[in-house]
């Protein structure tokens, strides 16, 4: 391995630290082998390759040149340690490169810990978590991507994916649905519904229609006229 400021000009001069949201995906067979789509992931551990150790040196001098750790020596064990954690967990180039970005922009001094390297990930939900989502009134902040044929979401963060986006036309006609319901129930009911109710309202309307739902809170309303 050249000597570190004899190949950091060179490194910093390429401007490789960069992603890019247009790139073909190419994700990783035996973690997509794996996917069911129905606990979150990780997306950075879908995107593009396994990080080489190329990768892991220019990485680490990025961190160096930030903290002015000039001398080879300093911080070795350090980043020996962090970069064994990393590859053990095989970690893919795209992981590496967005989260050297984010490190380098959160953290202004030269005490980080290697835990901090694994605070920071893209997170995908499953649809569980986007229904909860309606029911707490974020619609309006989610976007979805097709992972593997299965449909993932996010609140949106400024971090695009280079996966197909989902449109979300119909999830937008489930929220209207949705949103009508709870209007009929507060009406019909005089009251609020609870957490659990609204998330059974929401299988309803997305397995069965509405006016399932409908017909469910007018029964509930006749049950309350018959025992008062």
């Amino acid at each position: 391995m050249e000597h570190i400021s004899n190949s950091l000009k060179a490194v910093m001069n390429q401007g490789q630290l960069q992603y890019s949201t247009q790139s073909k995906l190419k994700p990783v067979e035996e973690r997509l082998s794996n996917f069911s789509g129905k606990t979150e992931i990780n997306a950075l551990d879908f995107i593009g390759e396994i990080a080489s150790n190329d990768d892991f040196y220019k990485a680490e001098q990025y961190i160096r040149a930030s903290y002015g750790l000039n001398e080879y020596e300093e911080s070795k064990s350090k980043f020996n340690t962090l970069w064994s954690l990393v590859k053990n967990e095989n970690w893919t180039s795209e992981r590496l490169i967005r989260t050297t970005i984010w490190f380098l922009k959160s953290k202004k001094f030269a005490t980080w810990t290697i835990a901090d390297w694994f605070e920071y990930g893209v997170t995908l939900h499953p649809y569980s978590w986007y229904l909860e989502q309606i029911s707490l009134g974020n619609s309006d902040r989610i976007e979805a991507y097709k992972v593997n044929g299965q449909i993932m979401y996010k609140l949106i963060d400024g971090q695009n994916l280079p996966f197909d986006k989902f449109e979300m036309g119909k999830s937008n006609k489930l929220q209207i649905d949705f949103s009508n319901a709870i209007a009929y129930y507060r009406q019909e009911l005089k009251s609020e519904p609870t957490e659990n109710e609204r998330k059974k309202m929401l299988e309803k309307i997305e397995t069965v229609g509405i006016q399932y739902v409908i017909d469910k809170i007018d029964e509930n309303k006749k049950v309350q006229y018959d025992t008062k």
